[in-house]
């Protein structure tokens, strides 16, 4: 994963992997996956109140683990996050799965953060 700090206290975040699943009777294979984030300041320039948006793409084989099958999917989403202090914030996230056997998902999170 590498991030990119830009100016006016914005971030680009860029992430991409691959993954090798190797089932009985389908053999190895090699699935590629991507994310995205970019964060960004709400208030002036102010690093105190930001937000996020993502974007993520990727493919999943569970055809012998528990039988979901093979399924690629694109995920939407963003956050919002508060910072008490330098050292200290709280994080709000949602984000939306679409997949292509016609499955949807959308989730919803609260993170407290604190870095020593």
């Amino acid at each position: 994963m590498v991030t990119f700090y830009l100016p006016d206290n914005c971030t680009w975040a860029l992430r991409l992997t691959a993954v090798r699943s190797d089932f009985s009777g389908n053999g190895a294979q090699w699935r590629p996956s991507g994310f995205t984030r970019i964060g960004f300041p709400l208030v002036g320039n102010s690093p105190r109140i930001l937000g996020s948006v993502l974007f993520a793409t990727g493919t999943e084989n569970f055809a012998q683990a528990d039988q979901i099958g093979r399924f690629s999917s694109q995920i939407y989403g963003g956050g919002l996050q508060f910072r008490f202090t330098p050292l200290q914030d709280v994080t709000g996230v949602a984000a939306y799965q679409k997949r292509t056997d016609g499955r949807r998902e959308t989730s919803f999170g609260i993170n407290y953060g604190i870095r020593f």
